[in-house]
């Protein structure tokens, strides 16, 4: 994506995507194991008592979790279950919660786990009930709090090695919506820790999208202006060789793009594959 490209979305991005809205989209990610206790064991890098975590996905929205750590010069050992919160919405206050199965352990576990409150981001918090995921803090650290406003529902469901995530979202007209994070405000990866594409396919090979994207006839030339722009200013060397919609290409099942009322829509269906 080009650098005024990238300008121009992130200054419609403070308008509140008024040129957007009518734009609808539905996602469901698989969730892998393997990923996540990657994740989780860079987590454990940032302390010392736990010494390894892992998780396992279960049927019927169920997590099987088992811990080792060092206390009070002991190496102790816990296998305990949590029960996923099937819907994060407006109605719970976009909170959701990972719950204990075995409450006669929690006082032991929060005791043990808390060394790594200090390694959870903001919004990520343990308690009596469980582990407490409130979203619109959570999103704000990774920099996309302004979107809370336009998301509908996020739905979890587990099955053997997979936690799906679904989530609905679409731009409504005069959605209270907050000021999006500076350019470079959100946290970032060092650059050996960004995932190449080879491991995000592998990753998420199954996430399914249904995109239906509405794009205001102004914005729409300004985009097509500032690709024309940047790719006549690039020199030779500058220019990408066979770009990212080449790999992806295959995974696009449908597509059509459509005129409509002052709008250009684009409808695409798509899912990953390995």
């Amino acid at each position: 994506m080009t650098s005024t490209i990238i300008q121009i979305l992130q200054q419609e991005r403070a308008r509140g995507l008024t040129s957007l809205v009518g734009s609808r989209l539905s996602v469901s990610i698989p969730v892998r194991e393997a990923f996540l206790n990657a994740t989780v064991t860079r987590l454990l890098e940032r302390q010392s008592t736990v010494e390894a975590l892992h998780l396992a996905m279960l049927p019927a929205n169920r997590l099987d979790v088992t811990a080792t750590a060092r206390v009070l010069g002991f190496r102790k050992s816990l296998r305990l279950g949590l029960h996923v919160q099937p819907l994060i919405d407006a109605t719970t206050g976009w909170t959701g919660t990972f719950a204990f199965a075995e409450r006669s352990l929690v006082s032991w576990l929060i005791g043990m786990a808390a060394p790594l409150a200090g390694a959870l981001p903001p919004g990520v918090t343990l308690n009596d009930n469980g582990i407490a995921v409130e979203l619109p803090p959570l999103l704000s650290h990774f920099g996309a709090g302004d979107l809370v406003p336009h998301l509908s529902r996020i739905t979890f469901e587990t099955e053997p090695g997979i936690l799906w995530v679904s989530a609905a979202i679409e731009i409504v007209e005069g959605a209270a919506t907050a000021a999006p994070p500076p350019s470079g405000a959100a946290p970032s990866a060092a650059a050996d820790q960004v995932p190449t594409f080879e491991q995000l396919q592998a990753a998420f090979t199954g996430a399914m999208a249904d995109l239906h994207l509405r794009i205001a006839t102004p914005l729409a030339n300004a985009l097509l202006a500032g690709a024309l722009d940047d790719a006549a200013a690039a020199a030779p060397a500058e220019r990408p060789a066979p770009n990212l919609f080449a790999e992806v290409r295959p995974w696009i099942e449908r597509q059509l793009l459509s005129f409509e009322d002052g709008a250009m829509v684009l409808d695409v269906v798509g899912r990953v594959r390995g």
